[in-house]
């Protein structure tokens, strides 16, 4: 995996979470704040213990641990897609799922560098996308609706760490990056929460009770900017581009960190996107599995791998 600057580093772990957040099934906006106010916490021992790259070069069993991570987060993202962008095509579901299947294959081979030279533009067309989206939004919006129950913060505080399963590849993407990337994740994961928290309140004002269930699609069913022209081709091209941006950032990182442990990996990403297929059969509860080992993988490790080589450099002394 080629090196890449700090706008890029940002930009493709910013389109990666905004996968994540367009398919999300529920926003709770107390329970996102707390979510994100954690992950900040999360982030903080892995851009302190940057070297992800030596570490896994020395502890083999490092890159074996965070690529079947990776594996799960990426039969999240396809489970995600079924569940949600599927449906919507009602003509031609099954040819739809092969082509977006093959134009994962395709970017997986092309390597994260050539997407993360995409990943500005690919921006670009999001910002554009939510400017129509607020454009229509605001019509219908009524901030009377605005109302959140504080007493269950903590149960709806599970879909916001769904949002921050991809934090780990900010790790290793971080030894990789022309210069001190540690802004560009903290960037990262402050856009991204301030994202979820502007979508969770036009929501709530848009749909009202309606955005209970798959909010962002509620929300771009209801947001119509043009009253002779629906803008659905336009949210459903975003989606489909986002969840490439996502599979492909994960299918990078995995043959990444396959390749520290074996040389003859490092090329293993379609490997990695089949294997990513395979555990979404298998496992349906896979999003549940990587949002609980989250904090672990982002920031258990990364504090353990600390304290430990500090105890060492004292033993040493």
């Amino acid at each position: 995996m080629n090196r890449i600057n700090r706008s890029q580093l940002f930009c493709i772990l910013f389109l990666s979470g905004m996968w994540m957040l367009t398919g999300i099934q529920s926003l709770h906006l107390p329970g996102l704040l707390l979510s994100f106010g954690i992950q900040v916490l999360l982030c903080l021992p892995m851009l302190m213990e940057q070297d992800f790259t030596t570490l896994a070069n020395r502890h083999k069993w490092l890159g074996i641990l965070y690529a079947g991570y990776f594996l799960l987060v990426g039969a999240q993202g396809f489970l995600q897609i079924r569940d949600t962008a599927l449906p919507q095509l009602h003509a031609a579901p099954v040819v739809s799922a092969v082509l977006i299947v093959l134009t994962c294959l395709y970017t997986s081979t092309a390597g994260l560098r050539s997407t993360a030279r995409c990943a500005v533009p690919a921006l670009a067309l999001l910002l554009l996308s939510a400017a129509v989206l607020l454009t229509g939004a605001w019509k219908r919006a009524d901030v009377s609706r605005l109302q959140f129950r504080t007493e269950d913060m903590w149960e709806n505080a599970l879909p916001g760490f769904l949002l921050g399963t991809d934090l780990p590849c900010a790790w290793v993407l971080l030894g990789r990056v022309k210069k001190n990337g540690s802004r560009s994740v903290l960037y990262y994961v402050l856009a991204k929460g301030a994202a979820a928290a502007g979508l969770a309140a036009l929501c709530r004002m848009t749909c009202g009770r309606l955005a209970q269930d798959h909010p962002f699609l509620t929300l771009t069913a209801l947001s119509q900017p043009l009253q002779g022209q629906r803008a659905d081709a336009l949210y459903l091209l975003v989606f489909v581009m986002l969840h490439v941006f996502h599979i492909t950032l994960l299918t990078g990182v995995t043959a990444h960190v396959l390749g520290l442990v074996h040389p003859k990996l490092e090329k293993s990403a379609p490997f990695a996107l089949l294997a990513m297929l395979l555990a979404a059969s298998l496992l349906p509860d896979a999003g549940t599995i990587a949002a609980l080992l989250m904090p672990v993988m982002a920031c258990v490790i990364p504090l353990s791998i600390r304290a430990a080589r500090s105890v060492q450099r004292r033993a040493e002394a």
